[in-house]
């Protein structure tokens, strides 16, 4: 079974660090929009910017759901 779990741990390793970068795109599009919300209420861009959180944000969730899957998978295989 020790392949198998090396596979697994290797696979949350890629998952997860996909889903930090994600996750930092995610943080970075919101502190713009969090100290340029003047200029975006006075040109009205809330729903371009609303669009755009929205797919970073269904991105990162994508990669959750592949993580606790791969999760499942490796607490269900037994151990050494």
């Amino acid at each position: 079974m020790m392949p198998v779990q090396t596979v697994f741990g290797k696979l949350f390793g890629i998952f997860r660090s996909k889903t930090a970068v994600l996750a930092d795109n995610r943080i970075r599009i919101m502190n713009e929009v969090v100290s340029g919300i003047r200029i975006i209420k006075m040109y009205a861009w809330e729903k371009p910017f609303s669009a755009l959180v929205t797919d970073v944000r269904s991105m990162k969730l994508q990669r959750r759901r592949l993580h606790s899957q791969d999760l499942t998978l490796r607490t269900a295989l037994p151990g050494p």
